[in-house]
């Protein structure tokens, strides 16, 4: 039985892109069907306490409880680096323990908790979900708002800012086994096999994101798509490898596992206090690939190897535009199929 522990402060600098990127403008819009303007009407400005916050964007006066946002209005995005940013922080503290039982002296248990705070992290900030979270009391960022003589957004600036905080917790459990065959499940006319099992168990008890320290703090694990900033959170993975081998032969598969999740869209509604979007893709279930390999050692100098990967043809997990990438998280899910 083994305990260890680490603790780890580190810092980042922001780097020259993130600095000094000239600013550019990139044409998008701002509210879509999903995500209401909250200076609409309909949106009750009013009872919400952002009226000041809808004057000082350019919306007038006796605009406010009659505009109502033309979904898709053509939004001008002006993005680039600020030599005004902090370097970020984080705090890394882990604490585990190693088992190897005695009356199993080929298994190996490791069970590790991880605790990591990342402060002031560097990245694009929304200026609008910024600008009207309700804990945004001060209406910092509505500056960097511009509406038209309509009451429509037309401009938001989204530089490089120092963020909120970002932050996770959870578990590791790695366990890995080697056991000799029966002579009978040998190979080649080998008279010995073994299999060796390796499996790895993530489990995340919290993922915490903020867009800016003045605003909501988001749960994430569990849930893909914004306003959390990583694509997908899911709560537990697994990933499980089991090798055969009989003399000059092995053979791996692989087992990727990746549990269902919940679109964090709704969470603009709480923090909005907009009725709860309908949804393409509420959910998604859990996602399960398989890898085949196979090598074979000839003589002392020839190995040939030969593997499929995502052998059963599994698509990725449709997403629609909750993500940005082609409807999917294509660092998660496997985009290309089946391949040798």
């Amino acid at each position: 039985l083994r305990f260890r522990t680490m603790f780890q402060h580190a810092v980042r600098a922001p780097n020259n892109s993130e600095l000094f990127t000239q600013q550019f403008v990139v044409a998008d819009v701002a509210i879509t069907d999903n995500f209401n303007d909250p200076c609409s009407a309909s949106s009750d400005p009013v009872t919400n306490g952002i009226v000041e916050k809808c004057l000082s964007q350019g919306l007038s006066q006796n605009q406010i409880g009659v505009f109502e946002a033309i979904p898709f209005y053509p939004t001008d995005y002006i993005l680039g680096g600020n030599p005004g940013l902090e370097p970020e922080s984080s705090d890394t503290f882990t604490v585990g323990l190693v088992i190897n039982p005695v009356a199993l002296p080929d298994l190996t248990i490791a069970i590790d908790y991880y605790d990591l705070e990342v402060s002031d992290t560097i990245g694009e900030v929304d200026a609008i979900l910024v600008c009207f979270d309700d804990k945004n009391t001060a209406g910092v960022f509505c500056e960097n708002i511009r509406r038209d003589h309509t009451g429509n957004i037309v401009e938001s600036t989204i530089l490089y800012e120092n963020r909120g905080v970002r932050a996770t917790d959870g578990v590791d459990i790695q366990a890995q086994y080697q056991m000799d065959l029966p002579d009978s499940w040998a190979f080649f006319g080998q008279n010995s096999a073994s299999l060796y099992i390796n499996s790895i168990w993530n489990h995340v008890f919290s993922m915490q994101d903020q867009e800016n320290i003045a605003t909501t703090i988001y749960e994430c694990e569990g849930f893909f798509g914004a306003p959390c900033v990583a694509e997908v959170n899911p709560e537990n993975r697994i990933f499980t490898n089991f090798n055969y081998a009989s003399g000059s032969f092995t053979a791996r598969l692989g087992w990727r596992w990746i549990d269902g999740m919940k679109n964090a869209a709704p969470k603009y509604s709480a923090d909005f206090g907009f009725p709860d979007p309908i949804l393409a893709v509420p959910t998604v279930s859990s996602w399960n690939y398989f890898d085949l390999g196979f090598s074979y050692l000839f003589g002392e100098s020839l190995q040939m190897r030969f593997g499929i990967n995502n052998l059963f043809d599994k698509e990725p997990a449709f997403m629609a535009d909750t993500v940005v990438s082609n409807n999917t998280s294509t660092s998660t899910y496997d985009i290309f199929g089946r391949s040798y």
